[in-house]
């Protein structure tokens, strides 16, 4: 991984880079329930190319310029799709890729950051919390709203429905703010500023431009790329990770009204505006300035400025405990990229409303994030930067004795304090008069719970769909064809019914099975005949489930079958689309190379 490798853009989800589109988003969060009939849709889906690309990513952008050119003021319709498991999803799908060097993904966010760390479990959403099962996986959708909504309904009723082994458990949205507050989150300012760039993938900025800053190793992101693990061989992840990343998604509430009266209250003791007092704490001002930059006042012309560095010894304009100083120290860390992430959060819930002087309505940031190691991304930012309140250390000396403070926007709580201190947050500064002193509050943030997850490859999530395994069937020479025949053991559509099951190229996993039977209508009571094609996935050892559809397409059945030991005797089970058991049979082979 020393010498750059050009990337596969059509291997990579595209949130991860470029990001999609967002003007809402999705969040559908699912358990799988039936790891052999979900693979088989994940097969489908990928063959259906529903999956965006980093490629497909690039071309929306394209799109949207084009429409915004051509047609100014005219919302380009769009919806784009990606997918990630948790640990326990992956290990669901196929329990060999189990070998993840990240422990806190292992592991998951609840014994991260609850067991381990500074969330609340009663404050977590339930359906999020490991004693209830948690979630194997999330299907994320963004776009706009009208074509993300749809698409979403077609998926959950064509890839993701119970009878394709996956159990809903809950959607969350985001969509972004209207109007002038677009691209800024709930407290008021401009997001995502300063996103890493990855070298091989964005252009390099030069500088004097305004937007110089260190190129990012894209293996700091992007798993098996140079940066990965800092190339350390030992440490590297399994050849089949390669091109994924690890997501985290993490709901956190704002108590927006609570952050603006603190601002009322305090700005005027600390000899500031409210807009000056805001700005310290988040290191930017709404418009995304820097403080460092324009201490006084807001300067909108400079509102995505990156070409500036901080005084490692001076928080005269921009406190250490600032936010945007806390996240991204920039020259006080001598590994620039170390511990970079790539943000891709969107705001959820109501604007406040005229008369809500205390949090009423939940709303805040589906916060997310991308890169090759939680451990050394948003777990690092997490317990040694954001929560620590020495954190930048040895500076007790320029700021008049105490510590610089834990971040004061996302900082937290120590759980059950017995001291005083440890009761409220506290942030070091320099007021409106050039005097040291600090700050207290409470926590503007809370955590209502989240995972980690795992955004693998197109190449890999192919593998774990079974398309290799289709493929390598479909090419090879048929084996003879066996057949097995007998009735209805049990079923809705009467008794003693015959019924065929042949496997036209013998009886291997990928093999398709036909089924043909025959069913007394109610009316007149003549034999309709049913068929029924489809792949037998996972039926490499004797027992196999997958579902048909029949030849005229009206009727969705699913299959579960075992064949005997000595492979005389097959066992089927006909289910429908809602689960429930339609016929049991029970059949004898006939006869071989028919």
């Amino acid at each position: 991984m020393a010498e750059a490798e050009a990337p596969n853009l059509d291997n990579i989800q595209g949130d991860i880079w470029p990001g999609l589109t967002k003007k809402y988003q999705i969040f559908w969060f699912f358990q799988i329930t039936d790891a052999s009939a979900f693979k088989l849709s994940l097969g489908k889906l990928l063959d259906d190319k529903v999956i965006t690309t980093s490629a497909d990513a690039l071309g929306h952008r394209k799109e949207i310029h084009e429409v915004k050119t051509s047609q100014p003021g005219t919302l380009h319709e769009l919806a784009a799709v990606n997918i990630a498991f948790s640990f326990k999803g992956m290990q669901k799908l196929d329990k060999n890729k189990d070998r993840f060097v990240d422990d806190p993904f292992r592991k998951g966010m609840e014994a991260d950051m609850v067991n381990e760390g500074r969330d609340k479990i009663e404050e977590w959403m339930d359906e999020f919390k490991a004693k209830n099962g948690g979630v194997d996986g999330v299907v994320l959708v963004c776009g706009t709203e009208t074509k993300v909504r749809k698409t979403t309904k077609e998926l959950a009723e064509k890839y993701f429905s119970s009878t394709q082994g996956i159990k809903h458990i809950i959607t969350l949205d985001g969509r972004e703010r209207p109007e002038e507050n677009a691209k800024h989150e709930h407290f008021g300012f401009l997001d995502a500023i300063s996103q890493p760039r990855l070298t091989g993938f964005d252009k390099k900025c030069e500088k004097g431009d305004g937007n110089y800053q260190y190129m990012c190793r894209p293996g700091r992101i992007i798993i098996g790329h140079d940066g990965d693990m800092n190339n350390e061989p030992k440490s590297q992840h399994p050849p089949w990770a390669k091109d994924g990343s690890y997501l985290v998604i993490r709901k956190l509430k704002q108590y927006v009204p609570e952050f603006n009266r603190y601002l009322e209250t305090e700005a005027p003791k600390l000899n500031f505006t409210e807009d000056q007092l805001g700005a310290r704490l988040v290191g930017r001002w709404k418009s995304g300035a820097p403080v460092e930059l324009h201490p006084n006042a807001d300067c909108p012309k400079d509102a995505r400025m990156n070409e500036f560095n901080y005084d490692v010894n001076d928080h005269k304009n921009c406190p250490f405990a600032s936010h945007m100083r806390k996240t991204k120290p920039r020259s006080i860390v001598s590994n620039r990229d170390m511990n970079d992430i790539m943000r891709r959060g969107i705001p959820y819930g109501p604007e406040v409303g005229i008369n809500e002087t205390n949090t009423e309505q939940d709303r805040g940031l589906m916060f997310t994030c991308y890169q090759s190691s939680i451990g050394n991304g948003f777990q690092f930012l997490k317990r040694s930067w954001i929560n620590l309140d020495t954190f930048p250390a040895d500076k007790t000396e320029y700021t008049g004795g105490t510590n610089p403070g834990q971040d004061a926007i996302v900082g937290q709580l120590v759980k059950k304090p017995q001291r005083e201190k440890h009761k409220r947050l506290t942030t070091s500064l320099v007021d409106g008069k050039g005097q040291n002193t600090t700050t207290s509050f409470l926590p503007f943030i809370q955590s209502n719970g989240g995972d980690y997850f795992f955004s693998p490859s197109l190449k890999l999530l192919e593998e774990l769909g079974g398309n290799n395994k289709r493929k390598r069937s479909d090419s090879c020479c048929c084996g003879p064809s066996i057949v097995y025949s007998g009735k209805y053991e049990t079923g809705i559509f009467g008794r003693n019914e015959v019924i065929w099951a042949v496997f036209p190229k013998g009886r291997r996993e990928g093999a398709p099975l036909h089924v043909l039977t025959t069913w007394t209508a109610p009316v007149g009571k003549e034999k309709v005949p049913l068929s029924f094609l489809y792949n037998a996935i996972d039926s490499g050892d004797r027992t196999f489930a997958t579902r048909g559809i029949d030849k005229n397409g009206s009727h969705d059945y699913w299959f579960e079958g075992s064949v005997s030991e000595d492979g005389t005797g097959l066992g089927l089970r006909m289910s429908d689309s809602c689960g429930d058991e339609c016929a049991r049979y029970v059949l004898s082979l006939v006869t071989e190379d028919t």
